[in-house]
């Protein structure tokens, strides 16, 4: 069931990304994508931090 709707928002993302670029506004895309982007490396440099604080309580 997650498949189905992942694969479905990936579509309706993808069908708003066209809609979005056949009005001439392009750049609304890539700036949703940069948030993604960004929250992804906030995860990923978040992630180290949290161990090395456990380590030292312990």
């Amino acid at each position: 069931m997650k498949k189905i709707l992942l694969y479905a928002a990936l579509v309706g993302a993808i069908a708003g990304v066209y809609f979005l670029y056949e009005r001439q506004l392009g750049a609304i895309p890539f700036f949703f994508l940069s948030f993604y982007f960004t929250w992804l490396a906030y995860k990923q440099m978040d992630r180290p931090m949290k161990s090395r604080a456990r380590k030292r309580a312990d």
